[in-house]
């Protein structure tokens, strides 16, 4: 049936909290096997994928995404102009909900370590300016 999470101490969780996130998605992983670092906190996978190879894959989906925007409503429904618009509101909207407003992790994997952060508070352990946040910022303005 998987394991049970800890009645007391400090990984028990509220029942309000286990009903709301579903507890048996990650009951392995989160209640002794999760991967940790040399220091003992938990690998946070919900951002260590970010690296050379997710800039490719983000640049290539982002002009993807303005030629199929282009394609599709630049002519009869829209103006260029208008269109170059669409692409950057469209993309401020999703980048703005997907990094800054949504908090925690997908999978309850690491014990309530992220919950409250953003993945841009998660990215770097918060660390600001750094290389990847640099790259997030100056590839959308670069386009």
């Amino acid at each position: 049936a998987g394991p049970r999470p800890p009645r007391s101490g400090p990984g028990a969780r509220s029942p309000t909290r286990l009903r709301r996130r579903g507890w048996r998605a990650g009951a392995m992983l989160a209640w002794g096997n999760a991967p940790t670092d040399e220091a003992g906190h938990y690998v946070n996978k919900n951002v260590n994928w970010v690296g050379k190879r997710f800039y490719v894959f983000y640049v290539f989906v982002l002009l993807v995404g303005a030629f199929a925007c282009h394609s599709v409503l630049v002519g009869p429904l829209l103006t260029p102009e208008q269109g170059w618009t669409l692409v950057h509101v469209v993309h401020g909207l999703v980048n703005f909900t997907v990094m800054h407003y949504v908090t925690g992790v997908p999978a309850d994997l690491d014990n309530d370590e992220f919950y409250s952060l953003s993945w841009w508070e998660q990215l770097d352990d918060g660390v600001p300016w750094t290389s990847k946040k640099r790259n997030l910022i100056i590839i959308p303005v670069a386009l």
